[in-house]
């Protein structure tokens, strides 16, 4: 009798402890499921800020406008090397003088049959 009661006790024991274990997880979630909602409703309360909102859209705004700016810098920069470029070259008086080439002589053609390839005869 004294075994079977002592097992009823363990089982009752163990059944208690799985319980317990089952309420702490349980709690554990419902207060990680809290924080989440919590963390949730302070992120959208931060996006339905209209003081956020029209701060980004001037951000947005001034961003997008310094981009535009520096684009129309450099086409006009580059437009205006462009021109320098082809006004150098298109006028006559800054083209790069070049030396004048003068024309060689033609090489003599060897007068005898026997040449040692430098123009000289072999012939005695």
């Amino acid at each position: 009798a004294w075994t079977t009661l002592a097992s009823y006790v363990q089982l009752g024991a163990a059944k208690a402890a799985q319980a317990t274990s089952t309420i702490s997880n349980q709690l554990a979630e419902a207060q990680l499921g809290e924080k989440v909602k919590t963390g949730v409703a302070g992120i959208s309360s931060k996006l339905a800020d209209p003081a956020l909102s029209e701060k980004a859209k001037a951000t947005a705004s001034s961003l997008w406008g310094g981009a535009l700016s520096g684009a129309t810098s450099l086409w006009q920069k580059a437009s205006t090397l462009t021109n320098d470029f082809s006004r150098t070259f298109a006028d006559p008086a800054t083209e790069p003088s070049r030396p004048p080439q003068t024309r060689r002589a033609a090489a003599a053609a060897p007068t005898s049959r026997a040449s040692n390839g430098y123009g000289a005869s072999t012939a005695s």
